[in-house]
């Protein structure tokens, strides 16, 4: 094995600079497919044999899975028609979204009381294939594929997510794209909607004589639901497309063989920014944006390939997967005044009689008086790599009353990020921004990068079918490597991260079981941090609760992540002390506790195809900081023992309530967040700090005419509330309010 790694990498070659210009689970089942989605090839079936999920009302019989995990299924996916991956998400219980576009643009998930900003804090995938831009080197995901894309969504938790890594305290998102299908298939979804809404999505593939080949194309847009003051478009379109071949030959002496190699290409660009509102405005109009937002710009470019091989026996696998993925993102947004206070000051107290100068010209009704006035705008451009070689070897023995299922994996991973910010200086003149006419100046300008070699070991053994032990093991070398272009420095740092754990699960009757784990999370620095900044190190415990009988299955767990040492980290603006971007900070020792549980039911009614389903699912989550300490990182500030974490809602709820028959169907999908601080503290939320509660409700119906005719209906936010998801890093930001989106799909085959 250790050849075939060497050699991969060789091919692969180690991360350069680019130019200035599923794991198994002990006799887990899969849901059977929808029968409104064309059926899965087998080889899908297959990958979905190796993930852990949790237990469906269409998963008979119950799986054994020793921790809390939940998979949202293809029937799931299309019954609800989302674009945006928060709402995808938020029908699984332990898991925190935080939607600042009111579109999904910028992934923010967040679990068991990690910091959802821009999913940093959790592993990420893409079919087992890490996603963020540069996992290592700089986590923060500023575009998730189109949800629209995606036919499975595995979430795992626990002692098993020390299989995927590198972050592995809170758990791993997989996101499972479409297989090529085993006959031939060919649909196309074309939909429209409220705010110059757009979708077309389409799909061409077959299998013939063991090859394979599909072709998947998405494309989104809108014009946006706020308004800018002075005129402008405030929305996005992006398109993504998959190209991917494979051949696969008849099993021989009961051995498989399959090779399948995926290209993909996708891009963005979005009229985004990151300036919010104040107070006041925000509850007179809460979708305006400032005229100096006028000139915001979001541009991304991303391609990849992975090449994988996977050959077996019903006893034996080895999977080998080879994958490369490049990001270009250029984000031309306001940053602040070249004097005066942060914009984020400006806005929480915009009263301060001085202020309110500044705050005219930010929005346009005053002119900048004189070049301390200027309004300073920074282009973002970043550049990232990501590769690696990925083997994983299986193997599921059985003697007797004994069951095991061994998982050995490893990963030789690449990744770098080049960074090169400039700021120019715009005045505010009769309501539009005009150059100031000084030259762009150098922000900032340096290159990080990261190699890394990871190992795991994971068992599931199980005895009697009713007694199942999974312990686990992750081994990482991590090497990094700094250089600051301003400053003329280099750093570097090595990390060696051993995390141990140990799931188990006793199957008390057909229907119930219990559960509980115990393992060592870790979550890596970037490059270029000082010495004092030390990785994120926890102690995690969990236990629980499993039923599945007849139409109704639950789940409920606690959980206990004992920190030894919290990270937060600036991405952006009033967090980054002295402008310093991308910079850690230590908290030290943090607790995090909390419970979540997730109940669902369903019944046919009668023999025409009536049936009937409800259910919900809730999250409780509580923090203390266990030590007192002063912290240059925006959102802690001064902190005194007892204080809670910022933005982690204590409760977040959800659930749906659906009804349907033959050849149609109709749901309701309510959802809760509850009050968040916009600043660590304990006690009564300053009205300036506080982000309140919100409820949101969704609702979708759908007729099929045919068998080939699919006609659906999405309203997002049914009741047209209005609320706030981000204080930061520049004021008020909104939801989405009611939108609108009527759609059709035609089967061609």
């Amino acid at each position: 094995m250790a050849s075939a790694l060497l050699a991969a990498w060789l091919v692969l070659g180690a991360p350069q600079a680019p130019e200035a210009t599923a794991a198994p689970a002990a006799d887990a089942t899969v849901e059977p497919p929808s029968p409104r989605a064309p059926e899965p090839a087998a080889s899908d079936a297959a990958a979905r044999r190796r993930v852990i999920v949790r237990p469906t009302l269409d998963a008979e019989p119950l799986p054994i899975v020793a921790g809390p995990a939940q998979q949202i299924s293809a029937r799931d996916l299309e019954a609800h028609e989302y674009d945006d991956i928060h709402r995808v998400l938020a029908a699984a219980p332990g898991v925190y979204v935080r939607n600042e576009d009111g579109f999904g643009l910028r992934p923010n998930i967040g679990m068991r009381g990690v910091n959802p900003e821009r999913s940093a804090k959790i592993t990420l995938m893409e079919d087992g294939i890490l996603l963020a831009p540069a996992p290592y080197s700089a986590p923060a995901v500023f575009q998730a594929p189109l949800a629209t894309r995606m036919v499975g969504v595995d979430i795992i938790k626990g002692p098993a997510a020390l299989r995927f890594g590198p972050r592995t305290i809170a758990g791993a998102v997989d996101l499972h794209a479409r297989a090529i299908p085993d006959r031939p298939t060919a649909f196309v979804d074309v939909a429209g909607g409220r705010f110059g809404y757009g979708k077309l999505h389409g799909v061409l593939g077959t299998r013939y004589r063991g090859f394979g080949v599909m072709l998947e194309i998405a494309r989104l847009q809108s014009n946006g639901f706020k308004q800018i003051d002075g005129g402008g478009n405030s929305g996005f379109w992006a398109n993504d497309a998959t190209l991917a071949l494979s051949y696969q030959r008849r099993a021989r002496n009961g051995v498989h063989h399959r090779v399948e190699a995926r290209a993909s290409y996708a891009n963005e660009l979005s009229n985004e920014t990151y300036l919010g509102l104040t107070l006041s405005d925000f509850l007179h109009t809460p979708y305006r944006r400032y005229a100096a937002s006028a000139r915001d710009r979001f541009r991304l470019w991303r391609s990849g390939a992975v090449l994988s091989y996977v050959a077996g026996t019903d006893t034996l696998e080895f999977d080998l997967r080879l994958y490369r993925r490049d990001h270009h993102r250029v984000w031309y947004r306001v940053d602040r005044f070249r004097d005066g206070p942060s914009l984020a000051s400006l806005l929480v107290a915009p009263d301060d009689e001085p202020l309110q100068q500044l705050l005219a010209v930010l929005r346009g009704d005053a002119d900048s008086r004189g070049p301390e006035q200027s309004l300073l705008t920074t282009r973002n451009d970043w550049r990232y790599v990501s590769q690696g070689v990925q083997p994983t070897f299986r193997w599921r023995p059985s003697w007797r009353r004994v069951a095991q299922q061994l998982e050995i994996g490893a990963r030789v991973h690449g990744d770098a990020i080049v960074r090169h910010d400039t700021e120019d200086a715009w005045l505010m003149h009769a309501g539009r921004m005009v150059p100031e006419g000084s030259p762009s100046v150098d922000a900032l300008r340096n290159h990080g990068s990261a190699l890394a070699a990871a190992f795991h070991v994971f068992d599931a053994i199980t005895i009697r079918d009713r007694f199942t032990l999974a312990p686990a093991m992750r081994v990482e070398v991590i090497g990094m490597r700094f250089r600051d272009g301003l400053a003329d420095t280099r750093t570097r740092r090595t990390d060696v991260p051993v995390s141990p754990g140990l799931g188990a699960l006793v199957r008390a009757t057909q229907w119930l079981s219990a559960f509980a784990g115990v393992h060592r999370g870790f979550s890596p620095v970037f490059p270029g941090q000082p010495k004092s900044v030390v990785p994120e190190r926890s102690v995690n415990y969990e236990a629980g609760l499993r039923a599945l009988r007849e139409a109704v299955v639950a789940e409920a767990a606690g959980f206990f992540n004992d920190y030894q040492n919290l990270n937060g980290t600036c991405s952006f603006g009033p967090d980054c002390a002295g402008g310093s971007d991308n910079r850690q900070f230590n908290a030290g020792k943090v607790w995090v506790w909390g419970f979540e549980g997730l109940l669902r039911w369903r019944q046919a009614v009668g023999r025409r195809g009536l049936h009937v389903e409800a259910g919900g699912q809730y999250t409780y989550t509580q923090s203390r900081f266990r030590h007192s300490f002063h912290s240059d990182f925006g959102q802690w500030g001064d902190v005194e023992r007892g204080d809670e974490l910022p933005y982690l809602p204590r409760h977040v709820a959800g659930g749906v309530v659906a009804m349907g028959g033959r050849i149609w169907d109709a749901s309701l999908s309510p959802s809760y967040a509850g009050v968040m601080r916009d600043i660590a503290g304990q006690g009564p939320i300053p009205l300036q700090r506080r982000i309140d509660g919100f409820f949101v409700l969704d609702a979708s119906a759908e007729v099929r005419v045919l068998g080939r005719l699919r006609l659906y209906l999405q309203i997002g936010n049914l009741t047209n509330a209005v609320y706030v998801v981000s204080q930061r890093p520049f004021g008020l930001r909104p939801g989405a309010p009611l939108t609108a989106t009527a759609g059709l799909v035609l089967h061609g085959f």
